[in-house]
């Protein structure tokens, strides 16, 4: 619990779920606080594990999902236009 006192100490916000994953503690902080959180870490010798959790990108699934839309609606129309002359 160092590195919690030293965060609410040093004035960064912190986001911890209070979950345990195999003796270790997940903490949530903000990239602005990276330089402060890396010296609290070296002065406590606090061994420390990055995670980044990756973020999805909207606009290339939007992009998918509109594909699939102009294909299904191109299957649709030359299907019915097969069957009116076909």
């Amino acid at each position: 619990m160092i590195f919690e006192s030293e965060l609410m100490r040093s004035n960064i916000a912190f986001y911890n779920e209070g979950i345990q994953v195999s003796s270790s503690t997940t903490y949530f902080l903000q990239d602005k606080d990276r330089e402060a959180i890396n010296k609290i870490l070296i002065d406590n010798t606090i061994v420390a594990s990055t995670d980044t959790i990756a973020l999805t990108d909207y606009s290339y699934g939007k992009k998918v999902y509109r594909f699939y839309i102009y294909i299904a609606v191109a299957v649709t129309v030359f299907t019915i236009v097969l069957t009116m002359f076909g």
